[in-house]
């Protein structure tokens, strides 16, 4: 698998434009590592648009070559796509699927931010339709301009992926620590955030 380090060095020399269809903007990449019980220490790289998360491409290595998936949640589609690095570092189109949305009902509940001696928190929890607790995290973060809370939300909880969650405030997720729905532990940390400039296009119909 490619480290977070190469796989970002050949993110700033991808070519993504591959047709004239329709066009995704990315403002953001990320590189965080997100760990369970059965799978510690996965490295992922995303990318993001600041002003519209509704849509993010995430690469992974699949067989010793490099894909990603471009998530269109207003669409409601997965676009895949392989990344040819023997010409000219450009992806290419493979298939789009249909996401299936999950009508489980869930709310979501954001505490205020706690100053702690050196750092910031929230406590996040999720509850089902009874509003029982079934899952929370403990967010380290960071105040900022804009809500990133979606960045974690997208490299870390791909079961809301159609789910609205709205946070109450502007930070970033740094580290978080807790029980996700089914009860397993999970980890996550955000390892860098970086501006970029980059536009994938789908093949025209």
């Amino acid at each position: 698998m490619k480290s977070i380090y190469s796989l970002t060095i050949l993110l700033t020399m991808l070519s993504f434009n591959i047709s004239s269809g329709q066009n995704y903007d990315f403002d953001i990449l990320t590189n965080s590592t997100f760990s369970t019980q059965n799978f510690p220490n996965q490295e992922r790289t995303h990318l993001f648009n600041s002003s519209d998360f509704s849509y993010y491409m995430r690469f992974y290595s699949l067989n010793d070559s490099l894909k990603s998936r471009l998530y269109d949640t207003k669409n409601k589609q997965i676009h895949t796509f392989f990344v040819d690095s023997t010409d000219s570092m450009k992806l290419k189109y493979l298939k789009t699927l249909n996401i299936v949305k999950n009508d489980i009902k869930y709310y979501f509940d954001f505490s205020e931010i706690k100053t702690k001696k050196n750092h910031k928190e929230i406590i996040f929890k999720i509850l089902n339709e009874k509003k029982r607790k079934i899952g929370n995290y403990k967010f380290k973060i960071k105040e900022s301009k804009k809500n990133f809370f979606q960045i974690f939300k997208h490299s870390a909880t791909e079961l809301f992926l159609l789910k609205k969650i709205e946070a109450p405030y502007n930070f970033t997720v740094l580290k978080a620590k807790g029980r996700n729905t089914h009860g397993n532990m999970i980890k996550y940390e955000l390892k860098s955030l970086e501006k970029i400039s980059l536009s994938v296009s789908l093949p025209s119909k």
